[in-house]
């Protein structure tokens, strides 16, 4: 297993974390705002690792086309998150 595959799973389980906490909050606007910064911060840091695994595939056109799949799967996973997360704030779904 690559390096980067072992960061990307675990970079991953972090985005999963993240979007757990909504059904705590109380206030409706204050629940998506939170959900919202939650789903900012993950999309940053998927960003920041896509553009890291990118450069470690050098002049590889395998590589970066997985990565590039991989990539588009996770900021799918993500929005999917910042939806559940807003699903559960205070009013129901969106």
């Amino acid at each position: 297993m690559r390096a980067s595959t072992r960061v990307t799973s675990v970079a991953l389980l972090g985005i999963a974390l993240v979007f757990g906490a909504a059904s705590a909050r109380t206030h409706p606007s204050n629940c998506v705002a939170d959900c919202s910064h939650q789903y900012n911060a993950s999309m940053r840091a998927e960003s920041g690792l896509h553009v890291t695994n990118v450069q470690a595939c050098g002049s590889n056109q395998v590589c970066k086309a997985a990565e590039n799949t991989r990539h588009g799967q996770a900021v799918k996973s993500i929005q999917h998150g910042r939806d559940l997360c807003q699903d559960q704030c205070p009013g129901g779904p969106r």
